[in-house]
């Protein structure tokens, strides 16, 4: 879903899930957030870049997840349901 890598001092997160042109689900955002944390105390990163895996950044939210209520079919169990 995510993918981290360092180089020197730059760290790469790169949102892979390209089929699905990269849309934010609370799977990425968990796991984007995991390693944002992670950067943010090393004293050995200067720059972290986020880039979207194949033609696109992100084409925004999963939107399975606010049709099924909060909960897409990989989403964490949530514990408030959304609705429109």
């Amino acid at each position: 879903v995510v993918v981290g890598e360092e180089k020197g001092s730059v760290t790469l997160d790169t949102l892979n899930r390209p089929h699905q042109l990269n849309v934010i689900s609370p799977e990425v955002v968990l796991k984007l957030a995991e390693y944002l944390e992670t950067w943010e105390n090393d004293d050995k990163t200067k720059l972290i870049l986020i880039k979207g895996a194949w033609r696109a950044f992100s084409a925004s939210g999963d939107l399975k997840m606010f049709y099924y209520g909060g909960e897409s079919s990989k989403s964490p169990k949530r514990k408030h349901t959304i609705m429109f």
